[in-house]
């Protein structure tokens, strides 16, 4: 019991983190990530959480260098792969402790989403420019020290991981599967698929067709065969590490069935 009141504690903890963090994003610059030639493709890179949130926790040591009013801005050049590696970082500041800093940080950053250019994942340049102060930075890592605190703990509250969901969002994944479907076809089918690390939605499968309505397979084979070919989905992410990860996923798609 005294574990699990820990948790709810420490839950508590980070949503009036969140809210604190929020406000005072709200007046200053925050961490931000840039893509060279962004509109050159179809889908940018992402992080699996927010930059500035994910700077937050993985930067280990605030710089011994001084900083004005304890506020660390910096960029922190790379390229990302075509599978999401973070490669050839290059940390852009005067001091070498700092830049020290800055390659730590670069090396703890967890592999990202790649972008896309014609249905498939592509290597491109980032910039992620570096906006922290230390007080969120030592909040950071007080949370850090309660959750590690517990990490033998095995009761569970919320989902390890998220769920995969279409970059472009729900609305707009169902309304390609339905602009496309006769809306005097009838029947239920359902499909299971797999998203993977990168974003691509492969091995579509119709586990069951309850109608046994042939054409309208046929049909929805083709649409979710071509959705796939051409959109990205943001990926399952475990939350323990903040990796993207492959996840298998199930889905209902239905006209006139009663």
């Amino acid at each position: 019991m005294r574990e699990i009141l820990k948790l709810l504690e420490i839950s508590l903890c980070m949503l009036v983190s969140i809210a604190l963090n929020a406000q005072e994003r709200s007046s200053e610059i925050c961490t931000s990530l840039e893509v060279e030639d962004s509109s050159f493709y179809d889908y940018l890179p992402e992080f699996p959480i927010d930059p500035h949130t994910l700077c937050r926790f993985r930067l280990d040591k605030w710089p011994t260098d001084s900083l004005p009013d304890q506020r660390l801005t910096a960029e922190i050049r790379f390229q990302v792969s075509a599978d999401g590696s973070i490669e050839n970082a290059t940390c852009l500041y005067s001091s070498p402790i700092i830049r020290q800093n800055l390659k730590q940080l670069s090396s703890n950053l967890p592999k990202m989403l790649p972008a896309w250019k014609n249905g498939a994942p592509v290597g491109c340049s980032c910039v992620l420019k570096v906006r922290l102060n230390k007080a969120e930075w030592d909040r950071a890592q007080e949370m850090n020290a309660k959750i590690d605190s517990i990490s033998e703990v095995r009761v569970v509250f919320h989902p390890i991981s998220t769920n995969p969901e279409p970059s472009d969002g729900w609305g707009s994944f169902w309304d390609y599967i339905y602009s496309r479907l006769p809306k005097d076809i009838s029947g239920r089918l359902i499909y299971t698929f797999t998203i993977c690390s990168d974003g691509r939605m492969v091995d579509v499968k119709c586990v069951r067709n309850t109608t046994k309505n042939e054409e309208f397979q046929k049909m929805t084979d083709r649409i979710l065969a071509e959705y796939s070919q051409k959109y990205r989905w943001f990926p399952s992410v475990y939350k323990r590490s903040l990796k993207f990860e492959d996840c298998g996923y199930c889905i209902a798609i239905e006209r006139n069935y009663r």
